[in-house]
């Protein structure tokens, strides 16, 4: 018993963490005994993606002309927050957070936040279209709120993952580069790449698309403002 025990919380307690069903035949669950069941084992979680895929992801951040980042919750499990925004920034990439998350794994406050991904395929689609590369960091692709024949990738899009759940890469669709890493050790070693790539402290196109993000996401809350005071004026 304490071994079994013992397994499934070190198994709870290692990435990506969660419950672990334990099952006990009636006899085992009705007697009673004094059991010393020890500490739990806890693995180090600080893994740092493989170098090689980091470079590779590194090339095509570099490269693309409209990325977009989508943060899970993985990034706030990880307390990878200020990671994450040091990557966006370097890129002038916006960032949108999974459709159902349980965390806040963006600054919701940030210029380059760009709100939640939709929850049906149709309007997915319709996003992802706007843009020639897909970041995903420690989340899943994607959420549905109810099936539909539309997928909600296009084709030609290409996708960079990193999660530190190696069940979560490529699960639902192929990645380009698949990093297997804890977010808040790889995402530094990321940014570093894409300085390395790039030649420059930044990306060159950084600042006119943090730009863009803040101007989109103002013509947004305008909009939003307008409806609700004509819905109050009704």
């Amino acid at each position: 018993m304490p071994r079994i025990v013992h397994r499934a919380a070190k198994t709870a307690l290692a990435h990506p963490t969660g419950p672990v069903f334990l099952s006990l035949p009636v006899d085992v669950l009705n007697a009673e005994r004094d059991l010393d069941l020890g500490s739990p084992t806890r693995v180090a979680p600080r893994i740092v993606g493989d170098r090689a895929a980091v470079a590779r992801a590194a090339a095509l951040l570099a490269k693309a002309e409209r990325p977009l980042l989508v943060a899970g919750d993985a990034v706030a499990h990880g307390d990878a927050l200020a990671e994450l925004v040091e990557l966006a920034e370097l890129i002038g990439a916006p960032v949108m957070t999974e459709g159902v998350a349980s965390t806040c794994s963006f600054p919701f406050t940030h210029p380059l936040y760009a709100g939640s991904m939709p929850r049906l395929g149709p309007p997915i689609r319709a996003l992802l279209m706007r843009h020639d590369l897909l970041f995903s960091v420690g989340g899943d692709l994607f959420t549905l709120s109810l099936p539909d024949d539309v997928d909600p990738m296009p084709p030609g899009l290409a996708v960079v993952h990193l999660d530190v759940d190696p069940w979560e890469l490529g699960k639902n669709y192929p990645a380009a580069v698949a990093i297997l890493g804890e977010p808040k050790a790889t995402l530094p070693e990321l940014a570093e790449a894409v300085r390395r790539a790039t030649g420059t402290q930044g990306h060159p196109q950084a600042a006119k698309r943090r730009e863009a993000v803040a101007a989109a996401f103002a013509a947004e809350r305008a909009e939003l403002a307008r409806r609700a005071d004509a819905e109050a004026a009704r």
